[in-house]
């Protein structure tokens, strides 16, 4: 059967306000309890909606850091930030709008999806909000969401960290990581090569109540409409020395290339692994010397200004804890790739590992579902890798195989972990009924079916029938 398949671009929908030509608006503030509830389309990208917060005395309970996705974008799927205190991103949405059809109820329709009451119905005990959450698309078009924010009085309630530790034992990894982990936010990069792991860390602290600078943060560029009317979704590709596009472009093609070249090095131990161990270095220090820096400067989270072109995976780990017996595990989980990129003839990486500590929730599609211990602790755990430029080295089937056997290799060990994808990335890069060692293109259909066979059934049972 011929199906129509129709794209529609979210960013020009506008529904909110009071003559209905507004993105965003306040619906309530909890002074004493410093939380408020704001409505924003869900075509809205994140740094529109961060920049409106802002400007309004308010803050996103947790962020994306880069601000470059859509608001429907980032709660369809399991999409998570830094904060430690906070589930996903999806968890601190409270209400979902969606315009979806039912013959049975005279075709298109609107439907609202709230966390404290619902006239819709689900069996087995579960609440229409666990699938609006991480809806995966399958609900309808989203229309609009409540997410449920902090209040941030002034500039400087926002206050940023940066460290910089280099680690060899577990014991020290876990000694470093207690201390870092009592702060309500954090991410941190890590350097196989040389064990160096670069902590960012945020706090929304109440010093500044009362005393401080009015919030003005910087004006945006483009909102999201001027992007959409340019057809520029996402963020400027980030240069390994200059912006790509820039004057100098031409000097960074030619990184690039010997970025993606660096990952294949064969040559002696020694030579094999020097080009890439030169490019985790490069990328860690813009990222702490003039990304992070701008971002401390302007009080904000929002650090990631500009993004790579890269191959992306990306699992979610339950931890016993965020104390040594978590921390420990965490430690365990990175140095599989430790050993992996540390070998002679290898695959080596050319950009830094990342991690980042959540909690656990009851979305129902997400990585970190533990309705029986929301307090549970996930470690979040993303790895990347470069292809080189080409439309036609984008196809995952041309993927060179040294790469697609790294992927698989550390994808073994982290699902075997009891690790979950996360949803809106890469992951399936070998198929569990082949041969042992084996290795394929991403979103291997065995391997999809295994992932389903490990989430919670019922869940997956229920949001079928709702």
């Amino acid at each position: 059967k011929d199906v129509e398949t129709y794209v529609i671009d979210m960013s020009f929908y506008t529904d909110l306000g009071e003559d209905g030509n507004d993105r965003m608006e306040i619906l309530s503030i909890d002074e004493e309890n410093k939380k408020a509830k704001v409505r924003v389309n869900a075509g809205t990208r994140e740094d529109e909606f961060d920049t409106f917060l802002a400007e309004n005395n308010l803050a996103l309970q947790t962020v994306t850091a880069g601000g470059i996705f859509s608001m429907g974008g980032m709660t369809s799927n399991d999409v998570h930030g830094g904060s430690i205190r906070c589930g996903i991103f999806a968890e601190t949405c409270s209400e979902f709008t969606f315009v979806t059809y039912d013959q049975n109820k005279g075709g298109v329709h609107e439907v609202s999806i709230n966390s404290s009451n619902s006239d819709l119905e689900t069996a087995d005990g579960f609440h229409p909000i666990q699938f609006a959450r991480v809806n995966l698309g399958c609900l309808g078009i989203v229309t609009s969401i409540v997410v449920d924010c902090d209040l941030r009085p002034h500039q400087e309630s926002l206050q940023g960290r940066m460290a910089f530790v280099h680690v060899t034992l577990e014991q020290e990894f876990c000694y470093a990581f207690q201390d870092f982990c009592k702060h309500q936010r954090m991410e941190c990069f890590y350097d196989p090569y040389k064990g160096g792991f670069l902590p960012l860390m945020w706090d929304l602290v109440d010093e500044f109540d009362t005393l401080g600078t009015k919030n003005d943060p910087p004006a945006l560029t483009l909102d999201t409409e001027d992007h959409a009317i340019k057809q520029f979704y996402g963020a400027p590709l980030q240069g390994i020395f200059f912006r790509k596009g820039g004057p100098l472009d031409f000097i960074e093609s030619l990184a690039e290339g010997s970025m993606a070249g660096s990952q294949y090095l064969e040559g002696t131990y020694r030579v094999g692994k020097k080009g890439a161990e030169f490019f985790v270095k490069t990328a860690m220090s813009n990222i702490a010397t003039s990304q992070v820096a701008a971002a401390f400067t302007a009080y904000s989270e929002a650090w990631l200004q500009d993004a790579a072109r890269c191959v992306f995976m990306s699992y979610f780990v339950k931890l016993p804890n965020l104390e040594e017996e978590g921390l420990a595990k965490t430690y365990q989980l990175l140095q599989v790739v430790t050993k992996l990129v540390n070998e002679p003839k290898n695959f080596h990486i050319a950009g830094p590992m990342e991690f980042r500590f959540v909690k656990g929730g009851t979305s129902a599609n997400a990585g970190t579902y533990c309705p029986d211990d929301p307090d549970a602790t996930f470690v979040n755990l993303d790895l990347i890798a470069f292809t080189s430029a080409g439309e036609g080295n984008k196809d995952p089937v041309r993927y060179p195989k040294k790469l697609l056997q790294f992927m698989a290799d550390v994808e073994r060990e982290w699902f075997g972990a009891g690790g979950l994808p996360h949803q809106g990335k890469m992951y399936g890069f070998y198929d569990p009924q082949g041969a042992e060692g084996n290795c394929c293109p991403p979103f291997n259909a065995n391997f999809v079916q295994e992932v389903r066979s490990q989430r919670d059934q019922s869940a997956l049972t229920a949001f079928n029938t709702f």
